[in-house]
């Protein structure tokens, strides 16, 4: 066992206090509240978007509300010299226990390192012990492949995306336009927002392209961060040859965002079989690159028969796969509905799409409520012809319009339609989470 290395990683109990410099994120609080019960917290999300951060973030937290040091203890297993200490549950047992007798946090980073986390995490919480285990995982594929079995009523999930136009606002000391009320923002900082809100779709959330300092060093660190997940993901850990194909497929939807799934269009661009490109697409899902998104019937049964959209999780790595970095984006409609779509999926909403045989489309329904996105500058309280349809039809309490212009309400029916800049989807989110817009 190298105790050089738990050491190095530990540094505060030796007394060597580092100061928390991260910008604090909106999952912060809920996962310091989770520390206070037995459950196996884990943490899981796309490689390079703050895991690690984020559980040294909780350690600090710890050790300025006087927890004593040496009842923590933090093990990142992309160290292979510390997997002796895993090895037998029973031998890791014994080391917490000679280093620290009383109640213990132990945080366990990129837990699908071991050969088998979930039999290993299992064996040590039905021991309850006087212990809080905190893990991390840089794909829920893996994470769930190696923990779900044994894990039943064990643990809390926590998923860690790249930030959120909020959080971006947030680091940049700009969140106070997130307390204002929208007459103030959109009549004395609308062209500051927008301008904000243009420069993280171009580039996304993922944190060290966010505090890059020059476009070229944004884009440096996007091919970093998907040659890393073509490595380590898709070669080393899903074990996948095709390697073209599978970049083919990633191409294809990454031009194709916003649109329906053609299975075959899908497969002769990618030159895969389609039964290859279903099982690519959960590998997709899986590792935070793509997310299918169902249509939304009042028959869930029609749901499951019908084609999804693809979306990606960050615009940015969107961006970089099609070469727009840095350029006038030839589908502003694509990339802004995907931006809608990667900022509800971060605040854990039940996205849906409406669409008729017809082709009368609605962009998104949440909570039963529909949301259209417009590229253009809207002049006036204008709605689509899909829009008014689905509200005749529905008659959903509310509304929303996204668009680069109008701002406003109208009356349409039994509906109140919202008119809001895109750059309000945080105010919208707070809508979906029980506060006033």
């Amino acid at each position: 066992m190298n105790y050089k290395s738990f050491t190095i990683q530990n540094p505060w109990r030796s007394g060597k206090l580092q100061k928390d410099t991260s910008f604090p994120r909106a999952i912060f609080n809920a996962l310091l509240q989770s520390l206070d019960n037995k459950d196996i917290l884990i943490l899981t999300g796309s490689r390079q978007v703050g895991k690690t951060t984020l559980l040294k973030s909780m350690i600090t937290k710890l050790l300025e509300q006087k927890t004593r040091p040496d009842s923590i203890f933090y093990f990142n297993l992309d160290d292979d010299s510390l997997h002796p200490y895993f090895e037998q549950y029973t031998d890791f047992i014994s080391f917490i226990n000679s280093e620290y007798k009383g109640f213990c946090y132990v945080f366990i980073d990129e837990i699908q390192r071991l050969k088998n986390p979930g039999i290993f995490l299992k064996l040590i919480h039905d021991l309850d012990m006087n212990l809080k285990i905190v893990v991390s995982g840089s794909s829920s594929l893996e994470l769930k492949s190696k923990t779900t079995e044994h894990l039943t009523g064990r643990k809390r999930v926590f998923e860690l995306f790249p930030f959120s136009f909020s959080e971006y606002l947030s680091s940049r000391q700009n969140d106070f336009y997130l307390k204002k009320e929208l007459p103030d923002l959109i009549k004395y900082h609308h062209d500051d927002l927008n301008f904000q809100l243009f420069k993280f779709i171009i580039h996304g959330g993922y944190p060290k392209v966010l505090f890059a300092e020059t476009d070229d060093e944004k884009e440096i660190e996007l091919k970093e961060i998907y040659d890393s997940y073509i490595k380590k993901d898709v070669k080393d850990f899903l074990n996948i040859d095709n390697i073209n194909g599978y970049n083919n497929l990633v191409k294809a939807f990454a031009h194709q965002v916003g649109n329906l799934i053609n299975y075959n269009e899908i497969s002769n661009i990618s030159g895969l079989n389609i039964k290859t490109v279903m099982k690519y697409i959960d590998y997709l899902e899986g590792t935070y690159i793509f997310k299918r998104v169902p249509p939304w019937f009042q028959s869930s049964r029609k749901e499951i028969s019908k084609a999804p959209k693809i979306f990606g999780f960050d615009t940015g790595l969107i961006n970089y796969i099609t070469s727009h970095l840095n350029k006038e984006l030839p589908d502003k409609g694509s990339i802004f509905e995907n931006f809608v779509f990667s900022e509800l999926t971060k605040h854990d909403l039940d996205i849906k799409f409406w669409r008729t045989g017809s082709g009368a489309e609605v962009d998104f329904i949440v909570n039963d409520i529909p949301i259209e996105i417009k590229s253009g500058i809207l002049k006036k309280d204008s709605l689509t012809k899909s829009f008014s349809n689905f509200c005749k039809k529905y008659e959903p309490e509310k509304g929303f319009v996204f668009s680069n212009g109008f701002s406003g309400q109208r009356r349409f029916e039994k509906t109140t339609i919202y008119f809001f800049p895109l750059w309000a989807i945080p105010k919208v989110i707070f809508h979906f989470r029980g506060r006033s817009i």
